[in-house]
């Protein structure tokens, strides 16, 4: 039985870090009779104040979730490079997530993101997001990607960081949430008749809008693992039940990356806000869901009435990981 490392965001505070690092562990035992492990990173930099008045319910609510996040990463087998059994790992996988995104703030940067020397090193889709050739470069120089043996990103973008530095044989591939079924680990909903809204900020025409379209459809407006005060409930959840409340939705509305691949896979009536967002930017133009993008907030009614009918190709990325762990 191979023994693989994952280095990656997988204890980060939102739904669609954690997903990513538990579809990839599950792939490779599932898949590929792997025994995989986290190794530890300490990576997570947010902090909740819960002394500031004006914002207490809010930070409340942050608590409360955190505990809910905090209870799904016992599903990780978590050590540290000098616990005895990394020596008995064959290959580390690096991400997915935005692992080399050097001007993310929110998480502590690491040299072991990019690659280590003692074990054969594999990224799979990872992201750079914002952080170009440049930035990279000034933290790590020519050399950057030098000690990976094999080298898969997620997004053009980040494609052509990587060439830049030579390495012209890397792949594209999809996000690991795409390589495993969600049905054995959704539950039973609370809510029926609403929108489920999954973002960090929202700017107030838009809220007016959702707000809007969801009174004239006599529906709730929920958000979950973001606090949004605008919301008629905000829930508290794992990521099981953000998926569970995903899929029983009657209209999905999001602003990030993750969002925008559960919609796809759920096939959902939903709709994006880009908001400049490379990432999703990038996942828009790859899915083909140019449709499903809410340019103009008075066609927001337009744009829900659309259910996503895509299912991606997920054979190639498969076999990268298959391919990879066994050469």
């Amino acid at each position: 039985m191979e023994k693989i490392g994952i280095y990656t965001l997988y204890n980060s505070k939102n739904f669609g870090a954690f997903l990513q690092a538990f579809a990839l562990m599950k792939f490779l035992e599932e898949h590929n009779n792997c025994k995989v492990y986290f190794i530890k990173n300490n990576e997570d930099k947010s902090k909740i104040n819960l002394f500031d008045y004006k914002r207490f319910k809010k930070n409340f609510y942050y608590l409360i979730q955190d505990y809910k996040f905090k209870r799904t990463y016992k599903h990780f087998k978590i050590i540290e490079k000098n616990d005895a059994i990394y020596n008995e790992i064959d290959s580390i996988l690096f991400g997915s997530d935005e692992i080399w995104n050097v001007k993310n703030k929110y998480f502590n940067h690491i040299d072991d993101f990019f690659g280590v020397d003692d074990k054969k090193s594999i990224s799979y889709a990872c992201s750079c997001n914002e952080s170009t050739y440049d930035d990279i470069f000034k933290m790590y120089g020519l050399g950057a990607f030098d000690k990976f043996d094999l080298i898969s990103v997620r997004d053009d973008n980040t494609l052509d960081v990587v060439n830049k530095f030579g390495k012209v044989n890397a792949k594209k591939v999809l996000d690991p949430t795409f390589l495993i079924s969600y049905d054995k680990y959704l539950k039973k909903v609370k809510f029926k008749n609403y929108i489920l809204v999954y973002g960090y900020h929202f700017a107030e025409n838009q809220i007016n809008k959702i707000k809007e379209f969801a009174t004239k459809n006599d529906l709730k407006t929920i958000s979950m693992g973001q606090y949004q005060s605008w919301c008629d409930k905000n829930l508290h959840g794992d990521a099981f039940d953000f998926l569970s409340y995903v899929k029983n939705s009657d209209y999905f509305i999001t602003s990030t990356f993750h969002g925008c691949v559960f919609a796809v896979i759920f096939k959902k009536n939903f709709g994006v806000f880009v908001n400049e967002n490379i990432k999703v930017k990038e996942f828009v133009k790859d899915m083909n869901l140019k449709d499903f993008v809410i340019d103009n907030i008075d066609d927001l009614s337009k744009t829900l009435d659309k259910k996503v009918n895509i299912t991606p190709d997920i054979v190639n990325s498969k076999k990268f990981i298959e391919n990879s762990i066994k050469e």
